[in-house]
């Protein structure tokens, strides 16, 4: 691409980076969002939020690599606060997070905070997906309806 051509369109490589991470984050996202079923528990929401964001790193593991890995990496705080709100959207994902846990939505920050841990821990690392999505999916206890009487 020429130089031109690339600044008709970004300011920087820094907003070009910036607006990668959005278009993955958005990518991320609706994966997450075709994979929940009608309202069903919180265990189940999120085992198919893990699974459909595993198989979405699985299917772009480059855009996955610029949403999971190099803002941490890079430690520039517009790609960190890109990231945030991708958290807080995987978090708005759990209609009525005081369903999910007598600690509601601080309890659902805490798990997504985990699942991001743990895929960008092993992901960095060159983890195979089959390995990354075992270990998202030993967070599953972490998230569970409370019963009635609880």
């Amino acid at each position: 691409m020429a130089v031109s051509a690339f600044f008709a369109h970004y300011p920087s490589v820094a907003a070009c980076g910036a607006a990668a991470l959005d278009e993955a984050a958005d990518e991320c996202r609706a994966a997450c969002e075709l994979a929940y079923p009608a309202w069903r528990d919180c265990h189940e929401r999120f085992l198919r939020m893990a699974d459909a964001a595993v198989s979405w790193m699985a299917a772009r593991p480059e855009m996955a690599r610029l949403l999971f890995v190099i803002p941490r990496q890079a430690y520039d705080p517009v790609l960190l606060a890109k990231v945030s709100a991708f958290k807080r959207a995987l978090v708005s994902l759990f209609e009525q997070p005081g369903r999910c846990s007598p600690a509601g939505r601080t309890h659902v920050e805490f798990v997504i905070g985990l699942f991001f841990q743990v895929v960008v821990r092993e992901f960095a690392r060159g983890a195979e997906i089959d390995t990354l999505r075992l270990r998202v999916l030993t967070l599953a206890p972490f998230v569970e309806t409370p019963t009635s009487d609880s």
